[in-house]
């Protein structure tokens, strides 16, 4: 119902022609254009997945009903994996919180991935349960083929896999049984085999290996800005040949020529005139944000504080944000952070004792946001793990674990039911 309140001639935004973009080119057959001029802005997760609609010449509004099915489809998700942990009344009341969660419904109404990012992981809280109750290995393939396609929509998430595999294959030489972490390495494997004909599709068109993205390198760049008065959120000028920063919607013009012009001038004109463009345009931004954390470490560690803040709160911005939106964020997220941060304890001295599924779930969210505050991080970037977070303290909360935060006697969390 709310999708009609949204005018089917409602202007596209950035992100949104970057997504329809790559959608019409493979429908041509291809995705990014060839060197010098690469950009692979974003993994193809998402593009194939409105590729059809693309192909069809479908409006916008016929995106935004996918969007709904997937929230949808979601909520019924949480709803199942949460069954499996706890009452039906606690499920009921975590999942609704979700379907209100007011991120979720804002992007519901934009083509970007994070909607269809937030319906893989609750299909993958689903399956890994699954998994984890009665194991098979046809299981064990459809959660990585899952885990594959999250990787491939947010690609942040190869990193956090290949982080969670290390872990597991170190765990091995110390656990016993070493089943469950077998079942966790095999899935993951299974992921980035899912991957791997993307992988080497940008092998061939960079020459790199495992490279996954070259806007790596702008986030990171803005992400460590020195100056006073910036908090490493991204700034969006319009840049051109000759290096002069133009004016963007998100951007504060007088701050980026005085404090940018030289970096953006090198990056843009490069040594000898030399315009640099997709992978080494990535690779000098990389360079500059090098730099800058060398020279000024503890600013970089300010920015990453700013940055969990816009996380959670949608603040601070040198731009500022539209009110009311930035205030239903902080409602939201103040109601869901005190009960984070009084499951981090229990969960902590408890660990080996909560269910293995849900073990692996926190674990894999964990250093996904990890790996969001190093570079520049949004309330939707939240949103994809949210689910997660749910499960996580409805487990805890239906323990009582705060009140008496280490289990009486050896008995274990009970596994799904």
């Amino acid at each position: 119902m709310l999708l009609l309140l949204v005018p089917r001639s409602a202007p596209v935004m950035l992100d949104e022609s970057r997504y329809l973009m790559y959608a019409q080119n493979l429908t041509q057959g291809f995705y990014s254009p060839p060197a010098p001029d690469i950009f692979l802005w974003n993994g193809p997760g998402y593009p194939i997945v409105i590729s059809p609609l693309a192909a069809l010449g479908s409006s916008r509004f016929y995106y935004l009903l996918l969007n709904a099915a997937l929230r949808y489809l979601s909520i019924i998700l949480l709803f199942k994996t949460l069954r499996c942990f706890v009452p039906f009344r606690m499920a009921l009341l975590f999942s609704c919180f979700w379907g209100l969660y007011f991120e979720g419904i804002v992007l519901m109404h934009v083509v970007f991935s994070e909607t269809f990012a937030a319906f893989l992981v609750t299909l993958l809280m689903y399956a890994v349960t699954k998994l984890y109750l009665d194991f098979s290995i046809k299981r064990v393939v459809a959660s990585g083929i899952i885990l594959g396609s999250l990787i491939l929509t947010k690609v942040i998430f190869a990193y956090a896999v290949l982080a969670g595999l290390v872990f597991v294959c170190i765990g091995m030489f110390f656990a016993r049984p070493r089943s469950e972490l077998a079942k966790a390495a095999a899935v993951m494997v299974v992921a980035l085999a899912v991957t791997a004909p993307y992988l080497f599709y940008t092998w061939q068109l960079t020459g790199r290996f495992f490279y996954w993205s070259n806007a790596a390198g702008q986030q990171l760049y803005w992400m460590t800005s020195p100056y006073p008065g910036e908090y490493g959120d991204w700034q969006y000028p319009s840049l051109y040949m000759d290096g002069e920063p133009k004016p963007g919607k998100n951007c504060v013009e007088s701050i980026v020529r005085a404090n940018h012009a030289s970096d953006i001038a090198m990056v843009y004109s490069g040594q000898n005139k030399k315009y640099y463009t997709g992978v080494e345009q990535d690779a000098a931004f990389k360079k500059l944000a090098v730099r800058n954390i060398r020279a000024h470490p503890f600013k970089y560690a300010r920015n990453i504080f700013y940055n969990a803040s816009r996380l959670l709160f949608s603040l601070p911005f040198i731009f500022p944000p539209e009110r009311w939106m930035t205030v239903l964020r902080i409602v939201f997220n103040a109601m869901l952070l005190p009960f984070m941060l009084l499951c981090v304890f229990p969960t902590v001295i408890n660990w080996r004792k909560l269910p293995f599924a849900l073990r692996c779930l926190v674990s894999l969210s964990g250093i996904y946001l990890a790996g969001s505050l190093l570079v520049c991080a949004y309330p939707r970037m939240l949103l994809i793990v949210v689910p997660v977070v749910l499960l996580w303290v409805a487990v805890i909360m239906n323990n009582a674990l705060w009140f008496k935060p280490r289990f009486f006697g050896p008995a274990a969390l009970p596994e799904p039911k």
